[in-house]
């Protein structure tokens, strides 16, 4: 019987980044792809402004009782929508496979954080000015470090259409990373594992690494690879996503 993957996406991007790694991961999942709530595609989810109806509904829609428990593969933002998920359905959610990701993005002490404070800020007064212009700046950071990047810029450029994205959906996501969800994920019991880009410039790896030793997590970081690791290289993370699950198949 095929395991359940529920797939959560970042800040900015649309669902279809995952389109690289689907193929391999279909042989041995079924998956869910949810479409993010600033997509003009959602479907009703609801708001991220309201995170534990939002997580509520995705549970009541991927996660219901008649269906088997799920594994979660959130990257990025993402990875803060699938712990919220996960400590309230516990017993829906299997295991998460977090991509880039970190607990706790911004801080104003810079204490553990993903990103550094400052740059966060200017990022968010530039989204208020520009949105459209942010963005396409948040993409070439994505991919900064990375030994990929103009191929990972490209890609990340053909999924995007950032004027069938909701703007104020945006806003609620940029002012969501300002929550520390750190002990949230200390609390969760399932397995988790975390793929990270050693020269990240969005997410500080030995910030993650320390999360992920904290959380009793697996881990792995790999050199010159920036924050879209699914976008660069998306064979590794595919064959390190269907070990992971397979190693936790016995566990349930």
């Amino acid at each position: 019987m095929k395991e359940n993957l529920l797939l959560l996406t970042g800040w900015g991007s649309s669902h279809h980044v995952w389109d690289l790694i689907i193929p391999a991961l279909e042989t041995c999942c079924q998956i869910n792809n949810v479409i993010p709530p600033w997509s003009q595609e959602a479907c009703d989810h609801g708001t991220l402004a309201q995170l534990d109806e939002y997580v509520d509904k995705l549970a009541e829609n991927y996660l219901s009782s008649d269906q088997s428990a799920s594994h979660v593969l959130a990257w990025s933002m993402g990875g803060l929508i699938a712990i919220r998920l996960a400590a309230r359905h516990p017993r829906c959610v299997k295991s998460i496979v977090f991509i880039a990701s970190t607990p706790k993005f911004v801080s104003p002490d810079n204490l553990r954080s993903g990103i550094d404070f400052d740059k966060y800020l200017a990022l968010k007064k530039n989204f208020d000015v520009n949105p459209a212009s942010t963005i396409k700046s948040f993409q070439a950071l994505q991919v900064v470090g990375d030994e990929n990047a103009r191929t990972v810029l490209k890609q990340f450029r053909s999924y995007e259409d950032v004027s069938s994205q909701s703007m104020s959906e945006l806003q609620v996501g940029l002012e969501l990373l300002e929550t520390d969800f750190s002990e949230q994920l200390l609390s969760l019991a399932c397995p988790k594992y975390f793929i990270l880009g050693a020269d990240d410039a969005i997410v500080d790896c030995h910030n993650a690494e320390y999360f992920a030793q904290q959380s009793k997590s697996e881990w792995v970081s790999w050199p010159q690879v920036g924050h879209a690791p699914v976008l660069s290289c998306p064979q590794r993370v595919a064959e390190k996503i269907s070990s992971f699950l397979e190693s936790k198949r016995a566990c349930f």
